[in-house]
């Protein structure tokens, strides 16, 4: 017995001992009042308030999990700027077909060797965005091709509308996981603002187009 609490002891100096020579070991922040997420369609934003301003060479690391328990990866970084005095912090997680994920912060200091943590906060999503616009090209005057990326298979509903709501046009593709290309036509509308939409579940992205038919000179010119 008398071995056992010899090696405990032994056992809690050591760790006592690692904690004041490297205070990052799974060090609480207080500095950091309070995190928050919240789902804004196109991804989940992360919010963090902090007590004091942030301190020259210092990094806030963003992490998530997408299961409790599971190992954190770092999703992003903001550098410290002392000259804005900021004490509050955002930070868009764009990542497709997120459910439910994890976050938490991690504050790195200028010297990179201490670093502490936020607490974890749980988000969850009321939308699903497992697609995303990539780019839009004209390929004509009034063709453009739209460029969409996809987490899965799915329904891709479009819709053509004029700038004050009147529906022209309705379509549903079928998306297929990966890359999918989508092409927009005017060429049968009359000149003006249109409005595309394409919906996946209950997550929509607009975009804006338009159509300006190139008319002639028909003035007169005297040579």
């Amino acid at each position: 017995m008398k071995n056992l609490a010899k090696i405990s002891f032994k056992c809690l100096l050591l760790f006592l001992t690692l904690s004041l020579i490297n205070p990052s070991l799974n060090a609480q922040s207080d500095n950091i009042l309070s995190v928050d997420g919240m789902d804004f369609g196109a991804g989940i934003v992360v919010m963090w308030e902090t007590l004091d301003a942030a301190k020259t060479g210092q990094v806030y690391v963003i992490e998530r999990a997408l299961n409790s328990g599971e190992e954190f990866v770092k999703i992003g970084e903001i550098m410290a700027d002392t000259d804005d005095n900021r004490k509050q912090f955002a930070f868009e997680d764009r990542e497709l077909g997120l459910k439910k994920a994890f976050y938490r912060i991690k504050i790195l200091e200028e010297n990179a060797s201490i670093e502490s943590y936020s607490e974890v906060v749980p988000v969850v999503k009321d939308v699903i965005n497992n697609f995303l616009i990539q780019e839009t090209e004209k390929v004509d005057k009034n063709q453009y091709r739209v460029s969409v990326l996809s987490v899965a298979d799915g329904e891709l509903k479009y819709q053509l509308a004029t700038n004050l709501g009147e529906i022209v046009m309705k379509q549903t593709y079928e998306m297929q996981k990966g890359e999918n290309d989508f092409m927009v036509d005017l060429e049968a509308e009359a000149d003006g603002a249109y409005v595309a939409s394409f919906q996946n579940g209950a997550y929509t992205i607009t975009k804006n187009f338009s159509k300006k038919s190139e008319k002639e000179d028909n003035v007169a010119r005297k040579d």
